[in-house]
């Protein structure tokens, strides 16, 4: 919130104004709830914040040509699934650039970070590799994605029912979508993760991982590192997660409510 404020002084003269003064106070992040796979904390929901960890806005992106202008700058950015911004990304969470996610400002809040590839990979290793336990149990799985009037509305494809999840893992996985560096949503039905983890070889690119119909696994095994202009979903895990022990069964997770202050 944005206040105006100015000094003033009175006395038998009348009343004098000082200069205008402002001032923004901080958003408050949305609390994170968490589930312990394996020897992992994770969240279990996409990140939907719209500031950096020090307060600062970052910039959101319209439309596609809003899109590609942040990416042209190397401007951290977010935008929605198909550009969909009526529900606030409460039920899909933002898809963010690599330029945010490597921002210095922090784009995890306070007692969170980006996950590595590395920890990805030690997720993806708790699980079936075809990653129905991480995704959730609706129908998104199986359905096509429409803008209606600036919200997404989902229709069911009953021939691709088999792909939904299971969830028991309790990670409810999404199908998120992205966005191209240009600005053009594609990938529908599919949950696309960024990594903190640049490319090796390439540092324009970075690792990302892949959760589709019956397989979960690096993005670069399939369609080579991702383009640090392009828009994906964001996972965090809890910075003190080595403290936590692994359930007898990995499958299985509990699930806790933990709030940011």
């Amino acid at each position: 919130t944005t206040y105006f404020v100015r000094a003033y002084a009175t006395n038998a003269i009348g009343t004098s104004y000082g200069a205008a003064q402002s001032f923004t106070t901080l958003s408050t992040p949305p609390a994170q709830t968490t589930v312990l796979i394996g020897s992992q904390r994770w969240t279990d929901k996409n990140l939907n914040v719209a500031n950096y960890r020090n307060g600062d806005p970052i910039t959101y992106a319209a439309n596609a040509a809003q899109w590609a202008a942040a990416n042209a700058a190397g401007e951290g950015a977010y935008t929605y699934l198909k550009y969909a911004s009526g529900d606030g990304g409460a039920t899909y969470g933002k898809l963010y650039n690599w330029y945010a996610v490597n921002d210095a400002r922090g784009l995890a809040p306070t007692g969170y970070h980006i996950p590595t590839k590395d920890e990805w990979l030690t997720l993806r290793n708790t699980q079936p590799l075809n990653g129905t336990t991480l995704k959730s149990n609706t129908t998104d799985w199986s359905g096509s994605f429409s803008n209606l009037n600036n919200n997404i509305t989902v229709t069911s494809h009953p021939n691709y029912s088999l792909y939904n999840g299971t969830n028991t893992s309790g990670f409810n996985g999404l199908p998120a979508g992205s966005v191209a560096p240009n600005g053009n949503n594609g990938n529908y039905g599919v949950g696309s993760f960024w990594t903190a983890t640049i490319d090796a070889t390439n540092n324009t690119r970075a690792e990302w991982m892949y959760l589709f119909l019956t397989y979960f696994h690096i993005g670069k095994d399939c369609c080579n590192t991702a383009d640090q202009g392009d828009g994906l979903s964001i996972r965090l895990v809890k910075d003190d997660n080595s403290i936590e022990t692994s359930p007898t069964n990995p499958i299985l997770a509990t699930s806790s409510a933990t709030s940011i202050t």
